[in-house]
């Protein structure tokens, strides 16, 4: 049986909810989803792509809806080789 994740990635790349409000967010949510195996808030550090696998419904512009299909794979590998590049932080 195949798993269900459901993520909520705000339009902001760069907001994050409050620790508190994410905690309500999950308490709302295990209310809601009854048989999940398991409901969790995930910060992130940086900006990222989740594939979506086999729900992939294709890529368009949000400001005037165009399809970016076409060359979607090759910008997200080329972001990737950036941030791999990227000297570390400290």
């Amino acid at each position: 049986m195949s798993d269900t994740i459901l993520r909520y990635v705000p339009a902001d790349p760069n907001w994050q909810p409050s620790p508190e409000a994410a905690n309500k967010a999950i308490s709302l949510l295990e209310t809601v989803v009854h048989g999940a195996d398991e409901v969790k808030s995930n910060f992130e550090d940086e900006v990222r792509f989740y594939d979506p696998r086999e729900n992939w419904s294709g890529v368009e512009c949000s400001a005037c809806g165009a399809d970016a299909e076409e060359w979607w794979g090759d910008a997200m590998e080329t972001a990737s080789s950036a941030l791999l590049l990227r000297p570390p932080t400290i």
